[in-house]
């Protein structure tokens, strides 16, 4: 192969990098500009967020029987992120780490199956699964989703963290207060869901339950699914490095770089969805803030020193071969040390957004948690050594 085509090659498949690198040996310019990228959507949309912050409580809210300012700005939000089939309320949660914004998504079947806690990825936010919501209730899950801390409606510095393990404490405390309602206690089943960086948040959820006094214990799950965890990234040490040029500087990323032709097939493999990402999403700020990725390098670290942490409940892995973000062969022996019980599903071709996809995408995907979800033992009893293998390793 000519030297021309290696670099053209690199190019291609690291171009992201590239990019990132040189806003980052340019931070101290680019935070300096005033550069604000230009969202497309509906400058109303801004009143109505600002209106959920300062009138939302620890209540929950209706959109379905209440009229009012505020049901109607939550109505908004729900229509905006396609939220379609489940009766929808919303409310605050008071935590250590700030107000979290946590919604509920009730199916319209006269009878649930169970409840799904779902937690999103860094950048992301509740409202970026208003999609695989849907097809659940109308599957009879309840959903509820929660703003991690610096996410969409939650409080917080925009994607900052200073410690990863306040992730997980922000969504105990809600797990905790989601408990003492009546769909979970009577639940005939719970599952946790966690997307990238919500994969991460789920396991020091799991670890802060099997820890906390059991006069204080939340109700621990029937069984997990993770998809694209975050366990390991790739070119892990290459982003710690660049990362550090930055002295925990929060950048700005100019408008001129948000071209989705830098961002590769490795990221989000759905056009639509990378548009509406870049240019549509009022919470994706175009901001790079090193400190969480010093947060996380330190959490890795310390999983991977903590050798007895292990989890006794059936899990169901979702991973993208064409996965640009987290280094998932990298991450299987530790993720099947923490999950003994585990069942991986590759699916060939398929980004890091693996729960935002192609309809046809989507819906190959999505029937593959339909068959985990119909197999479960829900009963806490059950035998874990006769959960069935029935996965194929790829699709």
């Amino acid at each position: 192969m000519s030297d021309s085509k290696k670099a053209a090659d690199f190019g291609k498949n690291h171009r992201g990098w590239l990019v990132l690198g040189a806003l980052m040996c340019f931070g101290s310019l680019l935070s300096a500009c005033n550069s604000t990228p230009k969202h497309r959507y509906d400058d109303s949309f801004v009143d109505q967020s600002a209106i959920i912050r300062d009138q939302l409580g620890n209540g929950w809210i209706s959109v379905d029987a209440t009229s009012s300012e505020l049901a109607d700005s939550l109505r908004s939000y729900f229509q905006y992120f396609g939220f379609k089939d489940g009766y929808a309320s919303a409310c605050y949660v008071q935590t250590d780490v700030g107000r979290i914004f946590v919604s509920a998504h009730y199916t319209r079947s006269v009878s649930a199956k169970g409840n799904i806690f779902l937690v999103h990825g860094y950048r992301g936010h509740g409202g970026h699964h208003g999609e695989l919501t849907d097809r659940l209730n109308l599957d009879g899950w309840n959903v509820y989703l929660m703003d991690l801390p610096g996410h969409g409606l939650s409080e917080g510095r925009p994607f900052y963290i200073g410690d990863f393990s306040d992730y997980g404490q922000a969504a105990f405390q809600v797990w905790n207060m989601l408990c003492k309602a009546d769909p979970i206690a009577q639940a005939a089943g719970n599952i946790f869901m966690g997307y990238s960086t919500g994969g991460s948040t789920i396991i020091e959820l799991l670890q802060l339950i099997k820890q906390s006094p059991p006069a204080d214990q939340a109700v621990y799950p029937d069984a997990a699914i993770f998809a694209a965890p975050l366990l390991f990234l790739k070119q892990q040490e290459l982003r710690i490095q660049l990362s550090n040029l930055l002295q925990h500087q929060a950048i700005t990323i100019p408008e001129f770089v948000l071209n989705p032709d830098l961002y590769d097939e490795g990221y989000a493999c759905y056009e639509e969805f990378k548009n509406f990402l870049l240019f549509h999403d009022p919470y994706h700020f175009h901001v790079f803030d090193p400190m969480w990725t010093e947060a996380f390098y330190n959490w890795n670290l310390a999983l991977n020193l903590e050798t007895e942490i292990q989890f006794d409940l059936p899990v169901l892995l979702l991973q993208g071969t064409n996965d640009a973000v987290v280094d998932w062969q990298r991450a299987e022996a530790l993720f099947t040390r923490l999950f003994p019980y585990c069942q991986i599903q590759l699916f060939d071709g398929y980004s890091h957004g693996i729960l935002n996809l192609a309809p046809d995408r989507m819906a190959n995907l999505y029937g593959t948690i339909q068959t985990f979800l119909s197999t479960i033992q829900l009963q806490s009893s059950a035998r874990l050594d006769s959960w069935p293998a029935f996965f194929d390793d790829s699709l």
